[in-house]
């Protein structure tokens, strides 16, 4: 009797087991919180692409037969149209022959090679001042490129943003001070003016969920009065972790604005801030709206499954480390340009990773190496906490054994203790190898001077995210963890690389060299021992307040139960 009731019990199982599992089949939408479907999802998007290359590049024998027929009929087909062509047909049917869509892609890309025009963009603190001799090759403010983009703007603006706080009353009160908000202020009014009295078709993709008190209020108010059109990517509500950390703005498909600057008043004038602005350059700004139109579509998606589906049917990236784009600056120079994200779960077939980029830059570096980025981590830091992560710092640690000079601009603002001690083992190990080198310097911008200086003082800093070689820039909005590349956090970059061997250095590569030296050898820029030892060690020498990061001020979160929920910064 027991064996069974035993029996039966276990074919009840297999029932109940099989039920579910029909019912799980059933559900298109299955969402998993798990590590491992993450790391799942990532795998099979990255086969996909994988496999979508091996096809593209390996052709079998029947191919080869279908491809001569091909041409076999294209030549006849050739032929008489030709011969049909001579016959006296009238102009009129002979105009409706011929095609009246936009240019071919070679004739587009011939034209932007004349007019795509690449400039730096930076933000600059209020109240620091420079060395005369670093004035000569200034760089165009934030807020000058933006309102360019917004006040120029003809029929659409494309807005991928981290954050939409442009007003200093939701931090500072109502009574803000004008001169530390101003700019942001007039951004907020510019959006209205384009939107409401222009009649600009405006789209925001707004991270969410938001973790600063203001971070989507303007973006929520710009909605609401009718200006934009805003929706919100919540990626970890989709796989658990990451956010959407790329800034962008995208004017009529022509024009654009890629940075490290939060659609922010602080990212305005209150931070040191690097981008660029690309001007009368459609054959980049429609790729650049190919990764907008990602987060776009991935923001009504419910699951990681239907993001997953989503991706393999976006169209492919125009351009990409293997095939970028061939522009012309102002002295003839020759520059290789392409557009690179993260995370490659998320990119379109063909789309440049731009981790890849970053390590392949370093890799060919033959004498030196800049390197301005906020934080600096071999190691995972919000998600897989404490994952060792090494492709950038082992590609520079073999750039010194092959001696290469590097410098880093870097912050202490986040694990300060851990943060450091990898970069002073980078100079450790230039040190003692006679070739190469590192030296590093931490970046304070000081608030000593400001009304509100609990507010501002942590949000006064560098925040800029840019590595040069003597043949490479990337800009991108990734800070160097393994979280915005490996993980699931979006980011953008845009790499320049001269290729031809004879050559003049390009001028945006002077200009940028000037930027870096020019912070390099401020007031601003620490060395690391020094930083270390009245920060770290002692942090009561009579500078420490002036030059020493603080802790975050928990009143300027939105909720304090999930501080340490968050997988991202600034």
């Amino acid at each position: 009797m027991e064996k069974e009731r035993s029996n039966d019990q276990k074919q009840q199982n297999k029932q109940t087991k099989n039920s579910e599992e029909l019912s799980e089949s059933k559900n298109n939408c299955q969402v998993s919180t798990s590590f491992a479907f993450q790391h799942q999802f990532r795998r099979n998007s990255i086969q996909n692409q994988t496999n979508s290359e091996r096809r593209e590049g390996s052709v079998t024998d029947s191919s080869f037969l279908l491809f001569a027929q091909i041409i076999v009929c294209g030549t006849l087909f050739g032929i008489a149209t030709i011969l049909l062509w001579q016959l006296p047909f009238s102009t009129r049917f002979r105009n409706r022959l011929e095609p009246v869509a936009s240019m071919p892609v070679q004739q587009d890309e011939l034209e932007c090679s004349r007019t795509c025009r690449i400039q730096l963009v930076e933000s600059i603190a209020q109240n620091l001042t420079f060395p005369v001799e670093y004035s000569q090759q200034p760089a165009l403010s934030t807020f000058s490129a933006w309102n360019i983009l917004i006040n120029s703007a003809k029929n659409s603006l494309l807005i991928a943003a981290y954050k939409s706080s442009l007003r200093g009353k939701h931090v500072l009160g109502e009574q803000a001070l004008n001169n530390i908000s101003f700019q942001g202020e007039k951004m907020f009014e510019a959006f209205i003016s384009a939107g409401l009295d222009r009649g600009i078709q405006i789209k925001m993709v707004e991270n969410a969920v938001a973790k600063d008190k203001g971070d989507n209020e303007d973006g929520t108010s710009l909605a609401k009065r009718g200006v934009l059109n805003r929706r919100v990517l919540n990626l970890q509500k989709i796989f658990n972790t990451g956010v959407m950390h790329s800034k962008v703005i995208v004017a009529d498909n022509k024009h654009f604005y890629l940075g490290s600057a939060n659609l922010d008043w602080r990212s305005l004038t209150q931070k040191m801030e690097m981008g660029v602005l690309v001007q009368d350059c459609p054959c980049l700004s429609r790729d650049l709206a190919r990764i907008f139109e990602i987060y776009w579509q991935a923001s009504v998606k419910k699951c990681a499954k239907e993001v997953q589906k989503m991706i393999q049917q976006m169209p492919p990236a125009f351009y990409n480390s293997q095939k970028p784009l061939a522009i012309f600056d102002g002295e003839n120079n020759k520059l290789d340009v392409h557009l690179s994200a993260s995370p490659r779960s998320l990119n379109s077939p063909r789309r440049s990773w731009d981790l890849n980029d970053i390590v392949e830059a370093i890799k060919n570096a033959k004498t030196f190496i800049l390197i301005h980025v906020m934080d600096y981590f071999p190691m995972f830091l919000y998600t897989q906490k404490g994952k060792y992560w090494p492709p950038i710092d082992n590609a520079i640690r073999e750039a010194i054994l092959r001696g290469v000079k590097i410098k880093i601009i870097s912050t202490a603002l986040h694990f300060p203790n851990k943060g450091l001690g990898f970069l002073k083992s980078l100079e450790v190990l230039g040190e003692r190898h006679s070739g190469g080198s590192v030296s590093v310097k931490i970046f304070k911008v000081p608030a000593d001077s400001f009304a509100y200086q609990p507010v501002l003082q942590r949000d006064r800093r560098t925040h800029k995210k840019f590595l040069m070689t003597d043949d490479t820039l990337i800009i991108g909005t990734s800070n160097w963890s393994g979280d915005y590349f490996e993980d699931l956090g979006t980011g953008v970059a845009i790499v320049l690389k001269q290729t031809e061997k004879r050559r003049k250095i390009p001028q945006i590569f002077k200009q940028m060299k000037n930027l870096f030296e020019r912070d390099w050898n401020s007031n601003y820029a620490h060395l690391l021992n020094f930083y270390i030892k009245n920060c770290l060690e002692e942090n009561e020498g009579k500078e420490s307040n002036r030059i020493c990061e603080i802790e975050k001020d928990p009143n300027l979160l939105t909720n304090f139960v999930d501080i340490n929920r968050t997988t991202s910064t600034q």
